[in-house]
């Protein structure tokens, strides 16, 4: 939660910071640095939980696969069928 807070501080931060420069050459208007603010707010929050949800997904996928093909790290793996064309050196060890 608190990373959640300090990118959206961030974020806000250099949309002032742009509309300021934009607004004092005369590019922008308040009124569009203010709208700018408030739909970076309103996305913020529903992108962040999105963020999350891909993360959550992303972990399940790698359990999966550990399951599904054996764990690297215990070295258990699924045997490699031997391929007839490709020389016997390149092969895995069996």
């Amino acid at each position: 939660m608190e990373a959640e807070l300090v990118c959206s501080c961030l974020g806000m931060t250099a949309l002032l910071l742009t509309g300021f420069v934009l607004v004092g050459h005369g590019a922008g208007t308040v009124g569009a640095t203010t709208t700018a603010m408030l739909v970076f707010l309103a996305l913020f929050g529903p992108i962040a939980q999105l963020l999350f949800v891909i993360d959550d997904l992303q972990s399940a996928a790698a359990s999966l696969a550990r399951i599904v093909r054996g764990d690297p790290l215990r070295g258990t793996r699924r045997s490699r069928p031997a391929s007839t064309t490709e020389p016997a050196s390149q092969r895995w060890p069996r």
